[in-house]
């Protein structure tokens, strides 16, 4: 018997996940993973919080069972199954765009590598991974590229107003003028298929005050001693109800008043009533179709490229267009009768913020966590 190995492969999978489930998540005794962070951390600058690049949010559920995922394809399979569902599944948060685009795109180099063939090898598997990667609804046919990114289920989002604003896209007033093309949005959600859950946290007071930044990308947002944080929360949060009806859970959280957040979930359900197909539809549409339509005529690959000199000039200057508005918006600020808003609620809004902050520092240090 002492020659014998153990016939992994011949137990059952509920069995294997069982047993990686109880080595992730439910070790005899805590290893020195936790202990070797703590060291990498204290070696670095103060303040500075920044992790090496990987997919750490992988391994800081695995600590010292990270090494389950060189083990082989199946077992893999298994152990990032486990980090994408269980304890609250593979999430993300970013407090910016810059930092939620970095995060996305840091997970989306590495592949998931659950199937043999899971890695691209030459130009043609290269084509369907990029296919996958920039629309995997399309094309679920090739889930075998998916990368880390698109086992995301969570995402936790906490900006400041103007952020926010971008985005969403708000076009209300002379904020349109500030949107920069090819920057991320809303829209990025549409490449993680998995994504059932996003919860947004709504601006705090800024620690500079309800004072506007000399060049914030953005129209002034405060108006002198009547700052209106709720038209602003209005804003953001109505793009909010809007544009996510597809998603089952979308949290907000950071109301002013009860009021607001009663007002918030009164649209979200008018808009998820009023929408033309519901998730399931989606799904079967693209099932159907496999993607895509059936056209009429044959179209050449490629024949849709600008060849036309003057037309090519044309997009060129259509192309630096929002750059000269956003050099405009610094130096000559354009005409806006919406920025900014002026209070004029019953109980001025920096006061209601003020109270708010204050009972949230109190239950901070009464033990009770945040407010």
């Amino acid at each position: 018997m002492a020659d014998q190995t153990f016939n992994w492969a011949g137990l059952p999978t509920e069995l294997k996940e069982r047993i990686a489930q109880c080595c992730a998540y439910q070790p005899l005794e805590q290893g020195d993973y936790r202990q070797r962070l703590s060291r990498w951390f204290d070696r670095r600058r103060p303040r500075d919080t920044r992790r090496e690049f990987g997919i750490y949010e992988i391994i800081d559920k695995l600590t010292d069972w990270a090494s389950l995922l060189g083990v082989s394809h199946q077992v893999r399979a298994i152990t990032l199954r486990l980090c994408f569902v269980y304890y609250g599944g593979l999430s993300l948060m970013a407090s910016s765009c810059r930092s939620l685009a970095s995060s996305l795109d840091r997970l989306g180099r590495y592949y998931q590598m659950m199937d043999d063939n899971g890695l691209p090898m030459d130009d043609r598997t290269k084509a369907l991974a990029d296919n996958y990667r920039n629309h995997p609804r399309i094309y679920p046919q090739l889930e075998q590229y998916a990368t880390f990114r698109h086992g995301l289920r969570s995402i936790y989002l906490s900006m400041d107003f103007i952020a926010y604003m971008h985005f969403f896209k708000v076009s209300v007033g002379s904020f349109k003028q500030y949107l920069l093309p090819g920057s991320i949005s809303y829209e990025i959600f549409e490449e993680l298929p998995n994504l059932n859950q996003i919860t947004f946290r709504l601006p705090r007071k800024p620690q500079q005050g309800w004072r506007d930044m000399p060049e914030q990308p953005g129209p002034p947002l405060f108006f002198p001693d009547f700052p209106c944080p709720r038209i602003l929360h209005r804003l953001i949060y109505d793009c909010i109800a809007a544009v996510l009806t597809l998603y089952p859970l979308v949290e907000v959280n950071g109301f002013i008043d009860a009021d607001e957040k009663d007002r918030y979930e009164s649209l979200r359900a008018a808009a998820i009533q009023d929408r033309e197909w519901s998730p399931d539809e989606l799904a079967e549409l693209y099932t159907e179709c496999g993607g895509g339509v059936k056209l009429e005529e044959p179209v050449q690959p490629g024949s849709w490229l600008v060849e036309d000199g003057e037309e090519e000039q044309n997009e060129s200057i259509s192309r630096q267009a929002p750059e000269s508005m956003a050099g405009q918006a610094h130096d000559e600020k354009p005409e806006d009768d919406f920025f900014p808003p002026k209070c004029r609620c019953a109980e001025q809004c920096s006061q209601v913020f003020y109270e708010k902050e204050k009972k949230r520092r109190i239950y901070r240090v009464t033990g009770g966590g945040y407010y």
